[in-house]
């Protein structure tokens, strides 16, 4: 088990380099300017109303990148990150080349999930498992003070229709130690069967 968590936190470092790699190659595409250029803008950064990110926030890798180390910061799991990672980045390379992260809007998310729904054939469990993460990036983004509103609170909870899984019968469960190829896997059948717990989280212990 502890070797799953092992691989688990390779994987998910490998996929914050690569995030790095990407970053630097994006920003060096773009031609150094400040991030806001016109009078009125500055004007507002100077009263409050809005925040500058730094020049190196202007790649939308490298803000994920960020997101992520302060996730794990937290002390959220790599499973958990990795699943942030996996959505966010999807989202991200949604986006228009000339669309900063800072820019999208409720409308924009509305679509992009609209669009991964009918492309992917989810359902509305997984699509809301998807608007939560976004809506934890975009909080995020807001609680650090690199956007001013979080576009995300536009979008409320995607309902999904409930359905009730009924327990395996006596007679499955005898079939299903049957097929134990030794105590070990009997005993996890019968740790999973009398505790309820998720395999994710046998795994991790």
């Amino acid at each position: 088990m502890f070797d799953v968590q092992e691989k688990n936190r390779d994987l998910l470092q490998s996929k914050i380099d690569s995030l790095t790699r990407m970053g630097e190659i994006e920003l060096q595409s773009k031609p150094k300017e400040p991030f806001f250029q016109d009078a009125f803008h500055q004007q507002a950064i100077q009263m409050g109303m809005l925040t500058m990110p730094p020049s190196e926030f202007q790649s939308k890798y490298l803000v994920l990148k960020e997101f992520l180390v302060s996730k794990r910061f937290e002390g959220l799991s790599p499973q958990t990150l990795s699943s942030y990672h996996d959505v966010i980045l999807h989202f991200l390379l949604y986006l228009p080349e000339d669309v900063s992260v800072f820019d999208a809007n409720s409308s924009m998310l509305r679509s992009y999930l609209d669009m991964y729904q009918r492309d992917h054939d989810v359902s509305n469990v997984t699509l809301d498992n998807m608007r939560r993460i976004i809506n934890t990036f975009f909080s995020w983004l807001e609680i650090e003070e690199y956007t001013i509103k979080n576009p995300m609170k536009k979008i409320k909870h995607i309902k999904s229709e409930y359905i009730l899984k009924k327990p395996f019968s006596s007679d499955e469960m005898e079939l299903i130690r049957d097929a134990c190829q030794d105590y070990r896997e009997l005993s996890l059948v019968e740790f999973l069967s009398s505790t309820g717990v998720r395999v994710s989280e046998l795994a991790g212990l």
